[in-house]
């Protein structure tokens, strides 16, 4: 969102129940990405330049003012958003559907919830479609029975018992599926690695192959591959 918003973009950050939306911590990524910018557009500029901090503040808030975050507490409103003919997005950010969705699925034998889901997957896929506009949706993990193993890739030092949240049926939602975790591929050492488990384009291939490890810094992400 950061990176959209910097680069004169609109966001729309649809927030269904979940906590991770901060707008401070937005501003602080968009400050630190304005000053990166800055630094290569002005290689010689001073670093403690009054008029420089003027200006990466002015433009933090113009940046801040790019995005707008709307509250859904069901799947009916998100579907209402998503609808919106003047909606004006470059990004959309859908965080998260289960906190809407997983209350009324309950089993195969639940059709009003299936079909919440499969709309609710149209209608993202329709906006990508005719808006031209990503579209990121933050699903949560669940776990699986230990006689039944999960479709995600397994890793040193992580468990494999675990599916993405919503079941099989959302799993055809996504054109490309990113699996994040606390833990580098390796396993060696603390930190967070990120796997490709479905592409459009692209057999998935093992995850050391098809991952990369990162931290996260005050500044942002940063690849420690």
């Amino acid at each position: 969102a950061a990176t959209a918003a910097t680069a004169g973009r609109g966001v729309l950050w649809i927030d269904a129940g979940s906590t991770a939306f901060d707008a401070a911590r937005l501003a602080e990524l968009c400050r630190a990405r304005l000053a990166r910018l800055g630094e290569t557009t002005h290689p010689g500029a001073a670093p403690e330049d009054d008029d420089d901090d003027d200006a990466i503040e002015h433009d933090t808030r113009r940046a801040l003012s790019r995005v707008r975050r709307a509250f859904v507490g069901d799947c009916r409103a998100c579907l209402g958003l998503l609808a919106e003919a003047a909606l004006d997005a470059d990004l959309v950010v859908v965080d998260a559907p289960a906190k809407i969705l997983a209350p009324n699925l309950g089993g195969a034998a639940n059709a009003l919830g299936h079909a919440e889901l499969a709309r609710l997957a149209y209608a993202l896929n329709r906006r990508a479609a005719t808006s031209r506009c990503a579209v990121l949706v933050v699903n949560t993990t669940a776990s699986t029975s230990s006689k039944r193993r999960g479709p995600l890739p397994a890793t040193k030092g992580v468990s494999a018992a675990a599916e993405p949240a919503l079941g099989l049926s959302w799993s055809y939602a996504p054109s490309v599926a990113l699996v994040l975790r606390r833990r580098r591929l390796d396993g060696s050492t603390p930190g967070h690695s990120a796997v490709l488990v479905k592409h459009p384009a692209k057999p998935v291939a093992p995850p050391s192959a098809c991952g990369v490890d990162f931290d996260i810094t005050a500044a942002g992400i940063v690849d420690v591959s």
